[in-house]
C-alpha cells in the first residue's frame, strides 16, 4: 500500500494485480489529489497523460505487468525491470511528471521484503531512502509557508509540553523547539500530525495530515510550518 505523511491510500480490490497510482500536488505537498488502480497498464497510461506537469506520481506496479518503459515519457527515471529474475517483483516508483529529480526512486521489490521511503523536498530536489520509517523522519525538515493558515487543526500542543501562557509569550524559536519535543514523542505512535500553525502571541496549533491540507493564502500573520511528505511503499 502505498502511504503519504502517514495516510494510508486504500485502493481497488485486490491490491496484488492492480496497478497502484497516487497523485500528489506538488505546491500543497502532502495534499493528495488522486489514488487510482488499474488493471490495464494501458489505462494507467491514459490516466497520467491527463495529470498537469509537475504533479508528483507514486506508482506500485505488481508481478505480471509488462510494458515498454517509453510508454511513460513524461515520468523520466522510470524504468521497467530487465532481468528476468526481477520477474516476481514489484516495482515501485516515486515521481514528478516532466521533471527528473534528484529523489525520484525507481526500484523492484519481492512480495514479504521491505519498502521503501521517501522524503521530497520540490525546492532543492534532495531526498534520502531509508528502510524504516524513523530513520527517514529523521532526515525530513519542516517547511515554512508564511502568511497561510490551514482548513483546520487538530489540537494545541500539550500543557505538559509548553503550557499555554508559555505558547501566547514565546518567540518562533520557541514554539518550532516545544513543537519538535511534541513530535519527538508522538515518532513512536504512528501519529498523524505533521505540523504546526501560529502566529505572534497565539498558541501552537497542530496540523493533521488528513484534513489540514491545501493550505489557504492569507494577508494575517498566521505562520504555518508543516513536514514535507514521506513516501512508504
Amino acid at each position: 500500500a502505498i502511504r503519504v505523511s502517514g495516510v494510508g491510500c486504500s485502493l481497488g480490490s485486490s491490491i496484488a494485480s492492480e496497478v497502484s497510482v497516487v497523485v500528489v500536488d506538488n505546491i500543497a505537498l502532502g495534499c493528495i489529489l488522486q489514488s487510482r488502480a488499474f488493471l490495464s497498464w494501458q489505462d494507467v497510461v491514459v490516466f497520467l497523460d491527463t495529470i498537469p506537469d509537475d504533479r508528483i506520481v507514486a506508482l506500485v506496479v505488481p508481478p505480471g505487468i509488462t510494458a515498454n518503459s517509453n510508454s511513460l515519457p513524461r515520468l523520466p527515471k522510470f524504468e521497467f525491470p530487465t532481468s528476468t529474475s526481477e520477474d516476481e517483483c514489484f516495482l515501485l516508483f516515486v515521481g514528478q511528471l516532466n521533471q527528473s529529480p534528484t529523489w525520484s526512486t525507481c526500484v523492484s521489490r519481492k512480495k514479504g521484503q521491505a519498502g521503501i521511503h521517501v522524503a521530497i523536498a520540490t525546492t532543492t530536489q534532495t531526498a534520502t531512502t531509508a528502510t524504516s520509517t524513523t530513520k527517514a523522519q529523521q532526515n525530513v525538515r519542516l517547511k515554512t509557508q508564511r502568511n497561510t493558515s490551514p482548513p483546520t487543526v487538530v489540537c494545541r500542543v500539550p500543557e505538559y509540553i509548553m503550557p499555554l501562557k508559555t505558547q501566547l509569550l514565546a518567540s518562533e524559536q520557541q514554539k518550532r523547539r516545544a513543537f519538535e519535543a511534541y513530535a519527538k514523542e508522538q515518532q513512536q505512535q504512528e501519529a498523524t500530525v505533521v505540523g504546526y500553525t501560529t502566529k505572534k502571541g497565539a498558541p501552537i496549533y497542530l496540523l493533521s495530515s488528513q484534513s489540514s491540507f491545501p493550505f489557504m493564502v492569507n494577508d494575517t500573520s498566521w505562520n504555518t510550518f508543516h513536514y514535507l511528505p514521506v513516501w512508504d511503499l
